[in-house]
């Protein structure tokens, strides 16, 4: 920090005078460090980080990608594209909403390298309620979340089937997960519990989740995450261009803005 820099902060910090400047300067660092667009694929360097897992596949047979949270199938259909030439590609596309599931049977047809999981995926085998904004939305989480501060109301409801990653694997003959992408509105940290054989054994590569303000609304935190994956994994926060290390868990972590982060097994 220059000698400018910290003339002014000392005449500029917790000053009431210049909290816009902060909060504005805070807004700006937040996009800056790639935190808020998470939701968007073109923009969050989601295509990005499926070029360099292929790059890290390649050569690689049989390999299996998990898509867990598929919606209307945009990251699926991203993944077959980018990962067309391994030779034996699986790619299982997650999805309970009854609401869906018709558009991506027609999507991906049966024979093809995406095949389409009619359930969910979570801590425990059970059934739970989809709280939705309207059919199809992108916000269907399990938890009825509180979204009054942005004029919406998760009012539609469809029953939904949740089970554990471990017991999919097994019944599937699946040995190794190389891609698990995981985008479920706040449970993701519950289907990685659901997966404890398949991680204590390091049978999965890589992960992609999301966090964001719906962890709020499920009382989960980053450090949930940190503590369960590290240090048999090194975190990443994902940029539009590539990837940030998260060396060490912070309390100022802790932003509830979607964001994209990246977990790679330490071999």
């Amino acid at each position: 920090m220059g000698v400018l820099s910290r003339w002014f902060l000392r005449r500029a910090e917790g000053k009431r005078r210049w909290q816009w400047f902060f909060e504005r300067l805070h807004k700006v660092a937040l996009r800056g460090m790639n935190m808020g667009p998470g939701d968007e694929l073109a923009q969050s360097g989601e295509s990005q980080l499926v070029g360099q897992v292929h790059k890290a596949l390649a050569g690689r047979q049989g390999a299996v990608v998990l898509d867990v949270g598929a919606n209307q199938g945009e990251y699926s259909a991203l993944l077959a594209h980018e990962l067309a030439d391994l030779e034996g590609l699986r790619i299982l596309a997650f999805e309970p909403s009854p609401s869906l599931l018709p558009g991506l049977r027609t999507r991906f047809p049966a024979g093809g390298p995406v095949t389409v999981m009619p359930f969910g995926l979570g801590e425990t085998d059970e059934q739970r309620t989809l709280h939705l904004d309207a059919p199809g939305s992108g916000l269907g989480s399990v938890y009825a979340r509180n979204l009054e501060h942005r004029g919406m109301s998760l009012e539609r409801q469809e029953a939904i089937r949740l089970r554990r990653l471990d017991d999919v694997c097994r019944e599937q003959q699946i040995e190794r997960i190389d891609f698990l992408k995981l985008d479920v509105e706040g449970h993701e940290l519950a289907v990685l519990r659901g997966a404890g054989v398949l991680l204590s054994a390091g049978r999965i590569d890589r992960i992609q989740f999301e966090f964001g303000g719906c962890h709020l609304d499920a009382r989960v935190f980053l450090r949930d995450f940190w503590e369960l994956l590290a240090p048999r994994y090194a975190l990443y926060r994902v940029l539009k261009n590539g990837l940030r290390p998260v060396t060490r868990y912070r309390e100022r972590l802790e932003v509830f803005v979607t964001t994209n982060y990246y977990a790679e097994r330490v071999r």
